[in-house]
């Protein structure tokens, strides 16, 4: 048997041109298993309204990693589920959708906080948190990522951006929430956070390369989440 994904396009009208004419969009997808690709990336050319391409079906659970390396640039749509995004942001092999998958489930999950800070409730930290910070200790403990990569995967989006994807939502239990999250991941990580930074230590001169400046980055994302339980080891380690 086989499995079809569908392709489509559309572009917004704009003042003079009300009818946008389909553009040449390179798509590079995968199929991602829960531990790690299931096909080799493919390249598909969508050149109209809408096409359908097909590969060989797979039994086993699975994703579409669509999009790699941000191939076009273009605003991506997808009915990916929760379920999808987990399993793209553990295993997808491609550095851009493995992030993109981890921001739109912080996002997602900051959304949710938000709207229980507002009601006056304490954030639930449920399976969909659990395995969010599952995954990122998994990056983080990763050897197919730098450690520019790994720092980035750990920044969670701003409140800024959690805004702009919401209707109506009160700014500061946005913000809030972003505590809330920060803290569930240092709960959830203490211990390779404090194993992570402690590795990255480097006596030596200073280097401005991009090597050193990736293990600043990640050792010093490492104690931001720690400070951000407000653990006691935090201000020892930053002194």
């Amino acid at each position: 048997g086989e499995h079809r994904i569908h392709f489509m396009q559309s572009t917004a009208p704009t003042p003079g041109q009300d009818v946008k004419q389909p553009v040449i969009i390179p798509i590079k997808w995968q199929v991602v298993g829960n531990d790690g690709p299931l096909s080799p990336p493919q390249i598909s050319l969508l050149q109209g309204s809408g096409t359908s391409v097909t590969f060989q079906a797979i039994e086993q659970p699975h994703s579409i990693s669509v999009l790699q390396d941000f191939s076009a640039p273009v605003r991506l749509e997808t009915d990916f589920t929760t379920e999808d995004m987990l399993r793209l942001m553990a295993a997808d092999p491609n550095p851009f959708n493995r992030w993109g998958a981890g921001q739109t489930l912080a996002r997602q999950l900051m959304a949710s906080m938000a709207k229980a800070i507002e009601t006056g409730q304490t954030p639930a930290t449920d399976t969909a948190l659990n395995r969010y910070c599952d995954a990122l200790k998994r990056t983080l403990s990763s050897d197919e990522f730098d450690n520019a990569f790994k720092a980035l995967a750990l920044t969670q989006p701003t409140s800024m951006e959690v805004l702009q994807s919401l209707n109506e939502v009160d700014p500061i239990a946005v913000h809030e929430a972003g505590k809330w999250l920060a803290r569930a991941v240092a709960d959830h990580l203490r211990n390779d956070l404090i194993e992570t930074y402690h590795a990255l230590t480097d006596r030596g001169t200073f280097s401005p390369d991009a090597k050193s400046a990736g293990r600043r980055a990640l050792r010093n994302r490492c104690l931001a989440l720690l400070a951000a339980r407000h653990d006691p080891l935090a201000a020892k380690l930053a002194q």
